[in-house]
């Protein structure tokens, strides 16, 4: 079985039901880390909840890592647990510069780490129906776009 903590409410959630509905027999969620504990309600019993991530890392034995929390906190809460944490899903971004996502893959080559960048919009369904508009031909031969995903997130 492998032991996940993940660190953010909103779309660390999200990971938390997609671990418990798609993968409950192979993974348990074993902490999970908000700085308001207040706003976090309806968690199986066997879920710790933390507000801070140190004390989760040091406090439970865990395998994987989710960083759905603030980004610009990605490199510090990896370097902290890269010794006893060996995988990582990040959501992007990963950094706000180059400079640090380098620092983050050298504290992840040197302790045996592996990472997966959540890019989660390349999975909605929205996009997946623009991607069949688009291959349908229907709107004619695309050659390039730019977006912007403006939509309200829960």
């Amino acid at each position: 079985m492998l032991n996940i903590g993940i660190i953010g409410r909103n779309h660390g959630m999200k990971h938390l039901k997609n671990i418990q509905h798609y993968h409950s027999n192979k993974a348990l969620v074993k902490g999970l880390t908000y700085k308001d504990l207040s706003k976090i309600s309806n968690l199986e019993s066997e879920i710790q909840t933390y507000d801070s991530y140190k004390k989760m890392i040091n406090e439970v034995n865990l395998d994987a890592l989710v960083l759905a929390g603030p980004h610009n906190l990605a490199r510090e809460i990896i370097e902290f647990s890269a010794e006893r944490v060996k995988f990582f899903l990040i959501e992007k971004p990963v950094a706000h510069d180059s400079a640090e996502i380098i620092k983050i893959k050298k504290t992840l080559q040197e302790n045996n780490c592996t990472a997966l960048i959540g890019h989660h919009r390349r999975f909605s369904p929205k996009l997946q129906e623009f991607k069949r508009i688009i291959d349908s031909g229907i709107i004619g031969n695309v050659i390039s776009f730019d977006s912007v995903w403006c939509i309200k997130k829960k």
